[in-house]
């Protein structure tokens, strides 16, 4: 039996892509158990760049709290290119203890899904691949 280095990268990719948004969903249901939801706006992008040169541009949205006060918050994720503001009117989730943990419910739902997809096409090729070189 060969071993194919290529199927088995290509399945650990897969499988990491998947670690990735499972951590990455137990992340946000842990900061956000006390959650509140609300309608937000998109009132621009503030630019950020990171240690390696990178750009990341991060959402500053406008939500009001549960007793009326209106708050603006800078998005912790970033993002490249900047998020347009074609719609700036968005759902959010906030903690009820500290306002400032947020998270777009469009924005994660959208990256947690083209991790999935790309993982899922990482461990169909690696399986392909090794299914190819041993039985064909």
């Amino acid at each position: 039996m060969d071993i194919n280095y290529q199927a088995i990268l290509s399945c650990l990719g897969g499988i990491i892509l998947f670690l990735f948004v499972i951590i990455r969903k137990k992340k946000d249901k842990a900061i956000l158990n006390d959650c509140i939801e609300t309608d937000a706006f998109l009132i621009g992008n503030e630019l950020e760049h990171g240690s390696h040169g990178n750009e990341y541009y991060h959402p500053i949205i406008k939500f009001q709290l549960q007793d009326g006060e209106w708050v603006t918050v800078k998005y912790t994720e970033g993002y490249y290119p900047a998020k347009k503001l074609n719609d700036p009117k968005l759902r959010v989730q906030y903690s009820v203890l500290d306002y400032k943990k947020v998270i777009i419910k469009d924005y994660a739902n959208q990256l947690n899904i083209i991790l999935l997809t790309a993982g899922l096409f990482m461990v169909l090729y690696g399986l392909f691949l090794f299914y190819k070189i041993n039985f064909a």
